[in-house]
């Protein structure tokens, strides 16, 4: 049980602030993600329906080089 959710929502967002975006870190997870979720049988096999998925994932996994506050969070 969260006692104190307000510093805790604070220390999250602090840490998400001074931790710089990992392109191949999410890469990784993304991946893992993708491949659980095959395993469970979410995507169907079908050519065009492949292409969109592939296409969807790499918007999710494309990290801005921008750098300083013009960058955008998630």
């Amino acid at each position: 049980m969260i006692r104190n959710p307000q510093f805790w929502h604070e220390w999250e967002e602090g840490e998400i602030r001074r931790t710089p975006p990992d392109y191949w870190h999410n890469l990784r997870i993304m991946e893992a993600m993708y491949e659980h979720a095959r395993a469970l049988g979410a995507f169907s096999e079908d050519s065009s329906d492949a292409l969109q998925t592939k296409i969807a994932m790499a918007r999710v996994i494309n990290v801005s080089r921008a750098t300083g506050k013009d960058r955008p969070r998630a």
